[in-house]
């Protein structure tokens, strides 16, 4: 099962993996914002898709990389 990442956690771990980068305030949502935002796994396994990275840490590093 696919492991959900809220915009929080990513932001945390973003300034967690790389201190010189700010985060940005939080608030409340703004006006047209979802409330939340779901993937569709269907299309990973109609095309025999699989991610590199799981790991959203992972995934930081190596983008920062």
């Amino acid at each position: 099962m696919p492991t959900a990442y809220y915009r929080n956690n990513v932001s945390e771990t973003l300034a967690l993996t790389e201190a010189s980068i700010e985060t940005g305030e939080r608030g409340p949502r703004r006006a047209g914002d979802p409330a939340r935002l779901v993937a569709d796994a269907r299309a990973a396994q109609a095309l025999g898709w699989k991610p590199r990275f799981v790991d959203v840490s992972v995934i930081m590093r190596h983008a920062l990389a």
